[in-house]
């Protein structure tokens, strides 16, 4: 792909160099000058040339300059404008200081200390839904709020497991079904007037069996042998199939912000697991 350094957009943004380059687009620190020396600095996203041909991609970066120009927090990076020139479009946004993902993993391998990985994915998972949740009607907050019942269920249970590994003589995986069964009986009030079919009845089954109970058998059974920062980043995996599953399935196109956080979750899983590689190899060894 061309540099566009040097460059000025719109008769004011000029493009300074690249400050980081992705799949689909490439964002340059550049600078917005005004009236009587007026300047700011700003960051540029140019989605790539290979992609200008796809609508589906540039309707997706119009949505994302659509959805940031109605978000103001200060921890969502603004969106200032959006241009159309000459065929390109170009996302005018706040410009932050700070460093990329590779400076930051650079600087624990320079003092020899170990990357914090699950905060790399809570980066990952925070960037894919915080813009969702800021732009919410506040009834699909209410959803969330439940939502986040089973991240705080399965932490609580994960925790209780890690404590009672030890012991051989407990045994947890009945515990999961005395827990279903209470789940079912609290929930069945909220049911009626029962009007699911046969049909949608077995779905909702298999549903339950396959998404539900062999999964929490399992996790309570891998729970005597994986620590729970391990635990947590493998469950996230189920965030990242979820909206990839939407994807091929439903048809439904993630927006950049939602590839870019699963990515950033599938780099932080990858990364724990080859440091825990390299630990047992030292180990053996």
């Amino acid at each position: 792909m061309a540099d566009l350094s040097g460059q000025t957009i719109d008769g004011k943004y000029q493009l300074e160099k690249i400050a980081g380059e992705g799949g689909m687009a490439t964002v340059y620190k550049a600078i917005v000058k005004g009236a009587a020396g007026f300047q700011r600095r700003v960051a540029v996203k140019h989605i790539r040339p290979e992609f200008r041909a796809l609508k589906n991609y540039i309707d997706m970066f119009v949505e994302e300059a659509r959805v940031g120009s109605e978000l103001a927090h200060p921890n969502i990076v603004q969106v200032h404008d959006f241009v159309g020139e000459g065929g390109n479009y170009y996302l005018i946004m706040e410009w932050v200081e700070g460093i990329d993902l590779g400076a930051f993993i650079q600087a624990y391998r320079e003092r020899k200390q170990h990357v914090p990985w699950p905060l790399v994915a809570g980066i990952g998972i925070a960037w894919m839904y915080a813009r969702e949740v800021s732009a919410a009607d506040p009834r699909h907050l209410i959803g969330t709020l439940v939502a986040i019942g089973v991240p705080v269920a399965a932490a609580v249970n994960w925790a209780l497991i890690q404590h009672t590994r030890q012991r051989a003589d407990v045994d947890l995986l009945p515990a999961v079904l005395i827990g279903a069964a209470m789940s079912a009986a609290i929930t069945l009030p909220l049911s009626t007037p029962f009007a699911a079919s046969a049909h949608d009845l077995a779905l909702l089954a298999l549903l339950g069996v396959v998404q539900l109970a062999v999964p929490c058998l399992m996790s309570v059974a891998a729970a005597r042998y994986l620590s729970a920062p391990e635990a947590s980043l493998l469950a996230l995996l189920e965030v990242v199939f979820g909206v990839a599953w939407a994807w091929w399935g439903a048809g439904e196109a993630p927006a950049v912000h939602v590839l870019g956080g699963g990515a950033l979750v599938l780099v932080a899983l990858a990364g724990n697991e080859a440091l825990a590689m390299r630990k047992g190899s030292s180990i053996a060894a």
